[in-house]
């Protein structure tokens, strides 16, 4: 979709945005995590902005890097339910970037992000892996094309877009990387997405829960966490490719996550099952170009905000519509127009055998309304104080009735109006697949 706007002469800085896969944020040590997953990241983190409560609008891919990628909610971009390809009415920031001058490269391995489901769109150079979801490459690979890409650039302002799924199950490490954290290789016990993961999730066996056990989480933590260690330490490869083109100091660089991953907390694992917070906050460390002073903001923000954000710092115009904010005050140390923690946080999931149901957060109250998941769950409200009950273990909705009622009301208004102002439905590849092409490219299994 074309933006048809007018650009100032001077085109502005490079632009490295990287979406690290099913990354959740208490999983890094910069966000106070016991283990040292990230020590890499230190020299990143003395020049950059990290925000310790940042958000995905949704807990899986297609709907939260729709988001990231348009600024939009995704009741709004509808790229919100399983199978669903970008709408070509979404208006991206690549397709904005690359009509103001830079030149754009996305490469992802997460085949809900990729050609098929056109989130290319706006990319000059796009590689992606459509292949079957746990079967995704190595993030070495990308190291390596990214490379290959900035060899053969003239040049010229770049914006680059990276989304590596090693963090994402079954939480790939090359052997020889293994003993990089623990020091020694993780235990195997827990296998992705195999019984009694499988049972529960696939097969709606509750009672495998029972079967689930701390040696059982252990070994799931210990994979995960793993895979941080080692995609974050390849990610600053990445860094390095830009230092040694003395480019590094002029690039906007700005790591995420779509959403996180459940260990179990609420009776479940993976991701796209709930809309509980260990699937929804997610890292955001941002270095301005030149440099940022270091320091750990507290106000609430959202991964939608990135895309203003970054045409904010670049001095290029915002598109109309718009549900995400810029960060660039908060980034400059300035009081931002509106106050963050003034704006209700709206949250949204619409995944048929998995779980539909959304979301309001007005703190310290966050109402979850359950329209149906994998657990059997049918029209259920979810209250929790997150001040007092940061994990979600204590639902209050009978206790403050006439609370849910007034909260649930505002998320009903807001998720009518999202879909009244949304963008024409996109289309669903499933539908445009046969049987046979969904199960080669993992549909019929596990995302």
């Amino acid at each position: 979709m074309s933006c048809g706007c007018n650009y100032p002469p001077d085109p502005g800085p490079h632009v490295l945005l990287v979406v690290i896969d099913t990354l959740r944020a208490d999983h890094l040590a910069s966000y106070g995590y016991s283990r040292n997953t990230d020590p890499a990241l230190g020299s990143f983190l003395d020049e950059s902005v990290l925000f310790e409560n940042a958000y995905s609008p949704s807990s899986w891919t297609t709907p939260a890097t729709a988001s990231i990628l348009t600024g939009l909610f995704p009741a709004r971009h509808r790229s919100s339910f399983r199978g669903a390809a970008l709408s070509e009415e979404a208006l991206t920031l690549a397709e904005l970037l690359t009509a103001a001058g830079w030149n754009s490269a996305g490469f992802s391995h997460n085949h809900n992000v990729s050609h098929k489901t056109s989130f290319h769109q706006g990319f000059a150079h796009f590689a992606s892996f459509e292949g079957k979801a746990t079967g995704y490459p190595d993030v070495s690979r990308m190291v390596d094309e990214v490379e290959d890409w900035l060899d053969d650039q003239r040049p010229g302002r770049k914006f680059l877009f990276l989304q590596p799924m090693n963090v994402h199950g079954p939480y790939k490490v090359p052997p020889s990387h293994q003993k990089d954290l623990l020091g020694r290789n993780p235990d195997p016990t827990f296998v992705y997405y195999k019984q009694p993961m499988r049972g529960i999730l696939k097969q709606g066996d509750l009672a495998a829960r029972e079967l689930v056990g701390p040696a059982y989480l252990g070994s799931l933590v210990d994979q995960y966490d793993t895979a941080i260690r080692y995609l974050t330490d390849q990610l600053t490869q990445v860094f390095a490719l830009l230092q040694e083109r003395g480019i590094w100091e002029d690039t906007l660089v700005i790591v995420t996550s779509d959403h996180g991953e459940e260990f179990f907390e609420h009776g479940g694992f993976s991701h796209g099952y709930s809309l509980h917070q260990e699937l929804l906050h997610v890292p955001m460390i941002i270095k301005l170009p030149g440099g940022s002073e270091p320091r750990r903001v507290q106000e609430w923000v959202s991964n939608m905000d990135l895309l203003p954000t970054v045409l904010d710092v670049l001095r290029l115009p915002l598109p109309e519509v718009l549900d995400g904010r810029s960060l660039l005050p908060l980034l400059k140390q300035e009081r931002p127009e509106e106050p963050p923690q003034s704006r209700p946080r709206y949250f949204d999931i619409r995944w048929d055998k998995r779980c539909i149901a959304s979301a309001i957060l007005e703190w310290p109250w966050k109402l979850i309304r359950v329209q149906s998941n994998y657990e059997g769950l049918s029209n259920q409200d979810l209250l929790f104080h997150l001040e007092k009950d940061p994990g979600e273990t204590r639902n209050l909705a009978t206790d403050h009735k006439d609370l849910v009622q007034e909260m649930g009301r505002r998320l009903s208004q807001a998720m009518a109006r999202f879909d009244l102002e949304g963008l024409p439905e996109p289309e669903n590849v499933e539908h445009l697949m046969d049987p046979a092409v969904l199960q080669a490219l993992g549909y019929a299994d596990e995302n």
